[in-house]
């Protein structure tokens, strides 16, 4: 029951206070040639207190912990692990042990951060390109979330849901990409993320993607999907944190095709 009671507040982020899906026009989709796929800023991964940090760390973790306590109610803090940036619970002893990093935006724009909404982009990429209509560029550059000017002090982390959540909801882009037009950019496709949550055996996702004419900033097309399969969990953040990269990595292409097709982009 106690599980259950600690997701309610991501369950309810998944399931309200977010639009609804819009399918682009066909003619839109035919009058586009080429495509720049933006990821946008992801938020940490939720880790809740009932998973043992020793289950997914093994012994080969390097832990940074972030300067500020990012939960301090209930003493989760904000940690990077092989690139991966997350909010758990840890061991006094763990988090003496581990290094503090300057600030997580200097993590973040260091280059060493592993960035999903990076990795769906490229999968939306290769999805759209296999299709033989549309020219696709993926823009390296992860556009920072408007709004979002907390990003180490969170109570259940709203302080990231609700500034996701307006991003997904406004029908026109709060990013600028006119000069994309100069560049014969037809369209432009964010990618973002929400509802990031590792659990015992379970892991969860909603992956949210935004299709964009870049002179008018007006949403052709919107979708969402979002899912929380089983999984094997045990030694997830070993050697790099490869399995857990890759389990997430799997189902956000997943997800990501589901968004394409809801959209128009794929059949």
């Amino acid at each position: 029951m106690r599980k259950y009671l600690l997701l309610f507040p991501i369950l309810v982020v998944m399931s309200g206070c977010v639009s609804g899906q819009i399918k682009a026009p066909p003619d839109n989709i035919n009058k586009i040639q080429r495509i720049a796929v933006v990821p946008l800023e992801p938020p940490p991964i939720e880790i809740p207190p009932f998973v043992s940090s020793a289950s997914l760390f093994g012994t080969s973790a390097f832990l940074a912990t972030v300067p500020e306590e990012s939960i301090q109610a209930t003493g989760r803090v904000g940690i990077m692990v092989f690139g991966i940036f997350m909010l758990m619970e840890l061991p006094e002893e763990v988090k003496r042990s581990a290094k503090v990093a300057d600030s997580l935006e200097t993590i973040l724009d260091s280059g060493e951060a592993w960035i999903p909404t990076l990795v769906f982009a490229q999968q939306a990429a290769k999805q759209i390109t296999a299709q033989g209509k549309h020219d696709v560029a993926v823009i390296q550059n992860v556009q920072k979330i408007p709004g979002l000017v907390n990003r180490e002090r969170s109570w259940h982390l709203e302080n990231w849901y609700a500034p996701i959540r307006s991003w997904y909801n406004q029908e026109i882009s709060q990013f600028d990409y006119r000069s994309l037009k100069n560049q014969r950019i037809d369209a432009v496709l964010e990618i973002g993320m929400i509802n990031y949550i590792l659990l015992k055996d379970q892991i969860g996702l909603q992956v949210m993607l935004k299709l964009i004419d870049p002179l008018t900033g007006q949403v052709l097309g919107r979708a969402r999907a979002y899912d929380f399969p089983k999984a094997r969990l045990e030694g997830a953040l070993e050697n790099n944190g490869q399995k857990f990269k890759d389990l997430f990595g799997a189902l956000g292409a997943r997800l990501t095709t589901e968004g394409l097709k809801s959209i128009g982009l794929l059949p």
